[in-house]
């Protein structure tokens, strides 16, 4: 490891929040502190990518300030400033989000209709996920139904990239849910009200963007404060949902600084969000000690798969709220050991290896899924699993984490191809049931830390994380699942081969 791993990474730009924070114009005003670090929040949100790179963070240090393609940042003030272009970009996007609400609040007045008025809960965070089929949409809400409370007067608003908006008793799945929530419109008295609030975020956005260039890049955000805060102060919003996709940002109007008076969440449907280390004394200084991301989300209540993970959200963040549900896997697990196959197989849940163009354009240079762990990683289980007489009629079933993506090593991808040609493995699709996959597996292998291992081990599999570079270090209650190097993979698939693999 170098002194820029990404957890010095991460400890630095911990620091540069931290240091953010204090410079902020000193006030007693609870209202500033949120706007602030949501501000930071955005700065990180738009700028990790360039704060990671090996040359900004060594002037950072050398020389005390760095500039990137979008940002001036200094070790004593923190991120100082954005860029003339980026502050011109957000004040035209302001502009033209701003105008488009300021015309749709005169349609919702214009097609008022006198009808009693819905609660909404409106979903962000699940937009992969395919709607059209009407197996997981009526899985996903089932199990939204057992852990949100929802009666007969809320619409359940979700962000979707279905192709057409698909609307199912109270849930309704369109690219832009917040769009409906005046749905009924507006009467004369609630239209001169939002259009009035309109007009005092216009007002707050620009005064803020004129004395602090960096205000300028929540323009999204107070573009659409108005529909937000005169929704939740009419109380027509319960709750806002999120997902583990949205870790990156949280919405400056989905927090208190608007008062709320809806609740908000956030279902982790993965795990795997802490960066996976190598063994070191300086990555053993910094393990599990920053992780900007999640010091900076302000939600109510989190809902995850673990205990391990809870801890590390109540020791990362102020929450208290966290629920350990299980795997999140958008439908109700069940455990039915009459449903066990008898089929003889290894199924291996990888990670894509990301390409060194990537690598270099995010600054995660020691990212571990790379093609040489990676293809490391499948090759050593091959091998061990040939080498044992009765495993070699075994079939070897992989199951990749999602399509393949333009960051992705096109020579893993080869790589994949070439041994599925050689019958050495069997590839799945990306979109198939990862519960029905694991169900029928007769062993489950994982690349360190990814969540298959947790919904195996739920449903009481044989499973383990396999490390080929035999240098990552565990995270809590990891170790136990944690096999490293190609000797002790052998050694544990000699074993679970006397055990019997049925």
């Amino acid at each position: 490891m170098n002194r820029h791993s990404i957890l010095y990474k991460f400890k630095i730009i911990q620091n540069l929040i931290d240091v953010t924070s204090i410079n902020s114009k000193k006030t007693k005003s609870k209202l500033k502190f949120i706007y602030n670090k949501h501000l930071i929040q955005k700065i990180m949100h738009l700028g990790e990518g360039e704060f990671l790179f090996d040359e900004n963070f060594s002037n950072l240090v050398i020389k005390n300030k760095a500039k990137t393609k979008n940002f001036k940042i200094s070790r004593d003030n923190g991120f100082e400033s954005i860029s003339n272009i980026l502050y011109v970009k957000s004040l035209i996007e302001f502009i033209l989000i701003w105008s488009l609400m300021f015309f749709y609040y005169f349609i919702a007045f214009i097609f008022h209709r006198n009808l009693e008025r819905r609660t909404k809960i409106i979903i962000f965070g699940v937009e992969h996920l395919n709607f059209n089929n009407n197996e997981i949409r009526n899985n996903f809400i089932d199990f939204i139904k057992k852990y949100i409370a929802i009666t007969n007067n809320d619409d359940v608003l979700v962000s979707s990239n279905t192709f057409k908006v698909s609307i199912f008793k109270n849930f309704i799945f369109r690219k832009h849910p917040y769009n409906i929530i005046l749905n009924y419109g507006l009467k004369f008295d609630d239209f001169i009200k939002i259009q009035l609030l309109h007009m005092r975020y216009l007002f707050i956005f620009i005064r803020n963007s004129f004395f602090d260039k960096r205000a300028a890049i929540l323009a999204r955000d107070f573009a659409l404060m108005s529909l937000f805060d005169f929704s939740n102060s009419n109380k027509l919003i319960k709750s806002i949902i999120f997902t583990n996709t949205n870790l990156n940002y949280q919405p400056l109007w989905s927090s208190n600084y608007i008062n709320k008076n809806f609740s908000t969440s956030m279902f982790w449907y993965s795990e795997n969000s802490n960066p996976v280390v190598s063994d070191s004394k300086e990555n053993n200084k910094y393990f599990n000690q920053y992780h900007p991301h999640i010091s900076l989300l302000n939600i109510d209540n989190h809902y995850v798969w673990t205990k391990i993970f809870a801890k590390i959200l109540k020791k990362l963040t102020s929450t208290k709220k966290v629920f350990i549900i299980g795997p999140i896997l958008w439908k109700n697990i069940l455990i039915d050991n009459k449903s066990i196959s008898n089929k003889k197989n290894i199924v291996i849940f990888d990670v894509t290896a990301v390409s060194e163009e990537w690598k270099r354009n995010s600054g995660y240079s020691d990212v571990f899924y790379t093609y040489k762990n990676m293809k490391k990683f499948i090759l050593d289980i091959v091998d061990c699993k040939n080498s044992i007489k009765n495993l070699s009629k075994t079939k070897v079933i992989l199951k990749p984490k999602r399509e393949v993506m333009l960051k992705n090593d096109i020579r893993y991808i080869n790589f994949l191809k070439r041994l599925e040609s050689e019958k050495k493995i069997v590839i799945i699709d990306s979109t198939s049931d990862i519960n029905d996959e694991i169900k029928h597996a007769s062993f489950v292998i994982c690349v360190p830390f990814t969540s298959p291992l947790i919904l195996a081990d739920y449903l009481k599999k044989d499973c383990i994380y396999y490390d080929p570079t035999d240098s990552i270090i565990p995270y809590e209650g990891q170790g136990k699942f944690l096999i490293k190097g190609k000797k002790e993979l052998y050694k544990k698939l000699l074993k679970i081969n006397k055990r019997g693999i049925n």
